[in-house]
């Protein structure tokens, strides 16, 4: 039997998994939908509201959004597969979900019309009520993950000009210099000053 849906780990290096195009569920499924109610799927972008002048790279001015997907479902107590019910199955799932939302690893999501991969989950809605019973309708909303990796580019030193190595290896240590006495003219000149300060 093939799901609508599957919320999936992202797949280790050597891992030995069925392919992420299949629906079928796996070892790495975190979670998957007894029932889809409904899907939606986003790709926006956005772009300058100024005149761009003709022949410039359009590229520059339109800017791609991070792709968001959106998933209505049923998880119920007794999935099409198992014929017994299995008590608090609802829980379990509504656990698994909110445990989504607060962690920071990312999730594959497969569908029948795109596999997103590096997927965060963003918010969790849960609806109960008399009608669902012994079930959960939940709706998952999640946002593209973007990584980048760094790059280490190696930056050649600075070359210093002739001028200022020259004046680098001409300029010598003068060593402690001895001052000299003052002579009697400037005594007498530093006096008067003096005199005529306090005199005022």
């Amino acid at each position: 039997m093939a799901l609508d849906i599957v919320i999936r780990k992202p797949a280790f290096k050597g891992a030995a998994i069925q392919a992420e195009s299949d629906l079928w569920p796996g070892p790495l499924d975190l979670f998957v939908f007894d029932a889809v109610l409904e899907e939606v799927h986003e790709h926006e972008a956005s772009v300058t509201r100024y005149p761009v002048e003709v022949g410039a790279d359009r590229a520059d001015h339109k800017q791609e959004k991070v792709r968001k997907f959106r998933v209505t479902g049923v998880y119920t107590n007794t999935p099409n597969e198992v014929l017994e019910q299995t008590p608090s199955r609802d829980f379990e799932g509504w656990r698994i979900l909110d445990g989504l939302v607060g962690t920071a690893e990312t999730v594959n999501v497969v569908t029948r019309m795109q596999t997103y991969k590096e997927m965060s989950v963003v918010k969790v809605s849960v609806n109960r009520n008399p009608k669902t019973g012994q079930s959960i309708n939940a709706t998952v909303t999640f946002e593209e993950f973007l990584t980048t990796e760094a790059q280490v580019v190696d930056v050649p030193g600075r070359k210093r000009s002739k001028a200022v190595k020259n004046d680098a290896t001409t300029t010598k240590d003068q060593g402690k210099k001895r001052t000299t006495a003052a002579t009697k003219q400037e005594e007498k000149k530093v006096q008067s000053l003096l005199s005529d300060f306090w005199s005022g």
